[in-house]
């Protein structure tokens, strides 16, 4: 009897982001790739980013951020999730295209301002890509990359 090794929803969501950066032709560093696949496995364990505006949480987190940053993260992560796998939600409450881009760099420079120095590159690195990392999150969407 043959024993059917089923795949890690990790190395699921690793295969989908590999196969988005592979379709748009861009390779993204491994530290990056890494954060989107846990940013992805969040996800599934908390789906209710979407309920609270963004703008407003972004403005909270920014008067805590000194005692702390953590809200920044947590709204830098909402604005690059609704961003890379949630579009037509920009679309369906009339926000710009680049709002939650916007939004979501300020909450990464923010947050890479304010925590640990092993840290902040990561975050500095999320901010400058944010654009790229959007492009890659919505290739997973693709049906050829959700076999």
């Amino acid at each position: 009897m043959k024993t059917l090794v089923q795949p890690s929803v990790v190395s699921q969501f690793y295969t989908l982001v590999g196969e988005a950066q592979y379709t748009l032709n861009q390779q993204l560093p491994t530290d990056l790739e890494h954060y989107l696949v846990t940013l992805m496995m969040r996800f599934t364990e908390r789906t209710n980013f979407l309920e609270r505006a963004i703008g407003q949480c972004f403005l909270e987190a920014q008067l805590q951020a000194i005692h702390n940053p953590e809200p920044l993260k947590d709204v830098g992560d909402s604005c690059l999730l609704t961003s890379g796998l949630f579009p037509q939600y920009k679309a369906h409450h009339g926000v710009p295209q680049d709002y939650f881009t916007s939004i979501g760099q300020s909450a990464f420079h923010g947050y890479a301002s304010h925590t640990s120095l092993s840290n902040a590159d990561l975050f500095h690195d999320l901010a400058v890509t944010f654009p790229t990392l959007v492009t890659v999150l919505q290739a997973t969407r693709r049906p050829s990359n959700l076999q």
